[in-house]
């Protein structure tokens, strides 16, 4: 499973970074064409902004695999041991039902996109394909989430270390 994870972290970053890469291109592009040889491509804005959602909502894959989600730790970092354990359990249990809901209601919305057959306007791109970000994405996330779920689960139970006394105190190693 490690590994399937693993290809999956790998294809996922190499997609980002060329999409970010060829829509900077793009709109750098489409900038030479407008200022300098007074001609416009009318495409390039509407798929620059295409990526750009897809690239947001798998960032925020990236950022739950990394646990870099904006969050309001006071509490947390308030607590140590199990009780820190249990309320990161009790905050991915809530964002697993958030994902849930995102992804169902954002299938819905995919859905809804398909049989009314909109298209973009420069692109003529069927728009399923955009809000198609939307349920894929929160999928992944509740993927990751179940991944932490199951983390924590396993350092309540006595399985895995418990992060206080896996590493060493902030600021506190050998500044002597």
């Amino acid at each position: 499973m490690k590994k399937i994870v693993d290809i999956y972290n790998t294809i996922e970053s190499h997609v980002m970074v060329v999409a970010l890469a060829f829509s900077t291109l793009l709109i750098f592009v489409q900038v030479v064409f407008r200022y300098v040889l007074n001609n416009s491509i009318t495409w390039s804005e509407e798929l620059a902004r295409y990526i750009f959602i897809w690239l947001i909502w798998l960032g925020t894959s990236v950022s739950m695999k990394q646990k870099e989600h904006i969050r309001m730790d006071m509490l947390s970092n308030a607590l140590h041991g199990k009780a820190k354990v249990g309320l990161d359990l009790f905050s991915n249990i809530l964002m697993l039902v958030f994902c849930v809901f995102l992804v169902i209601y954002g299938w819905q919305l995919v859905a809804s996109m398909m049989t009314r057959g909109n298209l973009s306007v420069a692109l003529r791109l069927p728009m399923w394909i955009v809000y198609l970000s939307l349920p894929f994405s929160q999928l992944i996330v509740a993927l990751r989430v179940i991944g932490h779920m199951v983390g924590d689960i396993r350092k309540l139970t006595g399985k895995e270390p418990l992060d206080d006394a896996a590493k060493p105190a902030e600021g506190k190693e050998g500044n002597a």
